[in-house]
């Protein structure tokens, strides 16, 4: 019923341009930014090409996985309580509805800030200015996580983590998705 490689696939093939595009974009404009840099942002470098790679394989499996688990449950739950096929129906509706809804809105904005905040960095690092830190730049408002809001301002070299175990705002390579969904933070250079 649920085709799930087919699915990813298709998440695959339109992300991966979305990405791809997200991650120039603002490491593009990061690079115009940075004082007396004679080179161009670079999307095709070899750590960008993996970062893009990695990161649609992972949005790919990973929304696909969170469907997946809310179809069977909701079909076990109607199964399990004779629902008709209408009811069925509705709740699979329901489930899609959902997706189409808050749930489209947070995943995009989580895979456009992990994307943004990648290119940012991706283009500190292209420019090979030394001594260069990054910046976590919070969105301080009723909205912000408290973590978030206390790392407001925190500087960090290239290479070196957060106080909150994360690269940059979005960092996918994380196990605590709580720091990551719905964040609307960036980074800056200093």
């Amino acid at each position: 019923m649920f085709g799930r490689k087919t699915w990813e696939k298709r998440f695959r093939d339109v992300g991966r341009e979305l990405i791809k595009m997200a991650v120039f974009v603002n490491g593009f404009r990061m690079m115009e930014e940075l004082p007396g840099v004679g080179v161009s942002f670079s999307v095709e470098n070899p750590r960008a090409v993996k970062w893009i790679k990695d990161k649609v394989f992972k949005f790919a499996y990973e929304v696909n996985q969170t469907t997946e688990k809310e179809l069977r449950a909701a079909l076990r739950s109607a199964l399990d309580a004779g629902s008709s096929i209408q009811e069925i129906k509705k709740e699979v509706q329901r489930i899609f509805g959902y997706a189409e809804g808050f749930r489209n809105e947070r995943i995009a904005r989580t895979e456009t800030i992990s994307a943004t905040n990648y290119g940012a960095l991706e283009a500190i690092k292209q420019s090979g200015i030394v001594g260069v830190k990054k910046e976590w730049i919070a969105t301080l408002d009723e909205r912000t996580r408290d973590t978030h809001a206390a790392m407001d301002g925190e500087a960090v070299g290239l290479d070196e983590e957060f106080s909150n175990g994360l690269q940059f705002p979005g960092d996918p390579n994380t196990d605590d998705l709580a720091e990551i969904i719905n964040c609307r933070c960036t980074i800056a250079h200093i």
